[in-house]
């Protein structure tokens, strides 16, 4: 029988070793800092607003700013308005930005290469947490 409260267990026990991973430290830096979580967000949908960034990475406006104004500034994404409404900010990822990314995502990589036996367990893993996702999307972002 199914219990929600062990469910609820895992879930943070999930949480606590994801974190473990992606804090693994690269010089004086998280892998996984807010920096790349936005990067990824823009990467994976192309074009995204703020308000959309905000509600993804579950930030307020001040630090979407000010988190904007350093990825600008490090030529890793571009802000644009649409042509339909000048009003509307867009962001999108730069070349930069994409390399800068895929580095990130490749030291995580490294760091999870360890524990992966073989492809096949690579795989299980992969589908394993396709299977978590999908269960868990039921939370809005």
């Amino acid at each position: 029988m199914y219990d929600e409260s062990e469910l609820a267990k895992k879930i943070v026990e999930l949480r606590i070793a994801l974190r473990r991973v992606c804090m693994c430290e690269d010089g004086d830096k998280a892998l996984l800092s807010l920096k790349t979580k936005a990067l990824f967000v823009i990467a994976r949908a192309d074009k995204v607003s703020p308000s959309q960034l905000m509600s993804t990475l579950r930030i307020a406006k001040p630090n979407l700013t000010a988190l904007a104004k350093e990825l600008e500034r490090e030529e890793l994404i571009l802000r644009s308005r649409t042509l339909i409404d000048r009003r509307t900010v867009l962001y999108c990822i730069t070349g930069k930005g994409r390399a800068y990314l895929d580095e990130r995502i490749a030291r995580i990589a490294s760091v999870v290469r360890t524990g992966v036996e073989s492809d096949k367990d690579g795989e299980r893993v992969v589908n394993t947490i396709d299977d978590l996702l999908s269960f868990l999307s039921f939370v809005s972002i």
